[in-house]
């Protein structure tokens, strides 16, 4: 065993061994800087407001452009709402059903494409929660450089026994959800607009075994869509009025 002073002597001190030059540390300060996360938060407000928070001054620009072509009824009026921009638009897009010329579909497409709107700014969802009296709070990370183009799917679970695609799926697509599903599809509809599976029974409203079935239909579709590249994005929940029932909505996406 070596003289105890002498290993001493041949030690750093502290000092020695936690100083960093300034030139590294102000690399490494620039580097945390890049790498930093920033959040934003989107909410889903009263029948027809949708407020920005956190959200940069050309972000909220775009997203004004990108709601001009998105909602076909236009935006009533853009105001400042506390610490956040407030769009108030012309319908009621989260009052599901709510008019003969606004159906639960329109609220759903409209939901994707402002998640598809802003990852494709740099705005990655990370979680969407349902306050009781706040309604959806949708937040966002800030990734830069922005993520790989990517194709989207919603699909929501509609009226106690329907899984619905906006917009259809490919035929090869379809006829794997059919084959996974087997049996338990009582109907599937086709049209230029969207993609429907009805189920035997009720597994969106289930009771008994049904409680363990239905979790098994998401694992199903969920197996499936990845089989063909597509990722669970999102998951939020909407209230479609005309049956007094939430509706839950996934978004899928591939990249291109």
């Amino acid at each position: 065993m070596g003289n105890p002073a002498t290993d001493d002597n041949q030690l750093p001190s502290y000092e020695q061994a936690t100083q960093v030059n300034s030139g590294p540390t102000q690399q490494t300060s620039s580097h945390h800087e890049t790498l930093s996360t920033r959040f934003a938060c989107i909410t889903l407000n009263q029948h027809d407001r949708i407020r920005l928070i956190n959200f940069p001054a050309d972000t909220v620009k775009s997203f004004k452009g990108f709601l001009k072509s998105a909602w076909p009824k236009g935006i009533q009026e853009v105001r400042d709402y506390g610490q956040a921009r407030e769009f108030k638009l012309n319908g009621n897009p989260w009052y599901r059903g709510a008019d003969g010329s606004l159906g639960p579909d329109d609220t759903s497409r409209l939901v994707k494409k402002m998640l598809e709107a802003l990852y494709n700014m740099g705005w990655v969802f990370q979680s969407a929660v349902d306050l009781r009296k706040q309604g959806n709070v949708i937040t966002f990370r800030r990734q830069n450089p922005p993520p790989p183009k990517s194709e989207w799917i919603h699909i929501s679970f509609d009226s106690h026994d329907r899984l619905t695609f906006l917009e259809p799926p490919s035929q090869e697509i379809r006829d794997a959800l059919l084959k996974a599903f087997d049996s338990a599809v009582s109907k599937h509809e086709l049209t230029k607009d969207h993609f429907e599976i009805k189920f035997q029974g009720f597994p969106w409203s289930p009771s008994g075994e049904d409680t363990v079935n239905t979790p098994v239909k998401l694992l199903q579709l969920l197996e499936t869509m990845e089989r063909f590249g597509f990722s669970l994005y999102s998951s939020l929940m909407t209230k479609n009025n005309l049956e007094g029932t939430d509706v839950d909505d996934i978004v899928m996406k591939r990249q291109i």
